[in-house]
């Protein structure tokens, strides 16, 4: 394919749009190459050509492909102290084809950020330990994890100044609870995408 490789053309299409089937076809082996993806994340369900027909029909019928093709590198780190929330988050966000970390204080946030280096950072802005706004510009200020998507969430501060505020940090978004699941999901589908058209047009 011009421009992108199939392998590469696939992970942008499952970074987009992380619930999509992606079957790719090959007339050579692709383990090598493959590897590198896999060791990200993703799965995706690969046949060697030639295939016979009914073969290829077989695996487009299978159940378990769904299950196979459901792999997405896009890595969300929640960070919230009540266990509940994070509970919630977890089953939501998993559901809708997301790998989850969690963390519960402003410190493991930092220290996840730069272990795991995930594709987005939910920060809740009251932390236990440590002022999350502190939080969002240590992230920004440092290298490593200077490209990480942030988005501030909240359900006690509504007011105009710390969405001000959480942005001055240097946050992506700023959205208050309550917020439907469907509505938060497409944000962050919406936030990602952003940032990896960002990171293509730099390459």
């Amino acid at each position: 394919m011009p421009g992108l490789n199939g392998l590469q053309a696939a992970a942008q299409i499952k970074r987009f749009l992380p619930d999509i089937r992606v079957l790719l076809l090959s007339g050579h082996i692709l383990d090598a190459p493959y590897s590198e993806y896999k060791a990200q994340g993703f799965n995706f369900v690969i046949l060697t050509k030639p295939i016979h027909p009914e073969t290829l029909l077989n695996v487009l019928r299978e159940k378990s492909t769904l299950e196979q093709c459901r792999g997405d590198a896009s890595r969300i780190l929640a960070v919230d102290d009540v266990e509940a929330h994070r509970n919630s988050l977890n089953r939501l966000l998993q559901r809708a084809g997301f790998s989850f970390i969690e963390a519960k204080t402003g410190a493991e946030a930092i220290k996840y950020s730069l272990e795991e280096q995930p594709d987005l950072i939910l920060l809740d802005v009251n932390l236990p330990d440590e002022n999350s706004y502190d939080v969002a510009k240590q992230l920004r200020a440092n290298p490593a994890t200077s490209g990480i998507t942030i988005v501030h969430l909240t359900a006690s501060d509504l007011s105009p100044q710390a969405k001000s505020r959480s942005l001055d940090a240097g946050t992506d978004e700023f959205l208050t609870q309550p917020i439907e699941p469907s509505a938060l999901v497409k944000t962050l589908r919406s936030l990602l995408k952003l940032k990896y058209l960002r990171e293509a047009a730099a390459d």
